[in-house]
């Protein structure tokens, strides 16, 4: 997967086959820290606390308890 692809994906421009395609291309763009406008982040924010996109080690460190 490029670039092009996993935005075409997670966009919904390029229809999916399954749903964890769809998660992975979000896991793509996380992985490869591609630059996104505030909506997309909040998007991807939302499935990482929901399970479906796995995040760095320390993506949680920053969050006050």
């Amino acid at each position: 997967m490029n670039q092009a692809e996993a935005k075409r994906t997670a966009f919904g421009s390029t229809p999916s086959a399954t749903l964890d395609e769809y998660y992975e291309a979000w896991q793509w763009l996380y992985d490869h820290a591609v630059d996104l406008k505030e909506p997309d982040m909040n998007y991807l924010d939302k499935l990482i606390c929901d399970g479906n996109v796995i995040p760095r080690e320390d993506y949680f460190s920053t969050i006050d308890t």
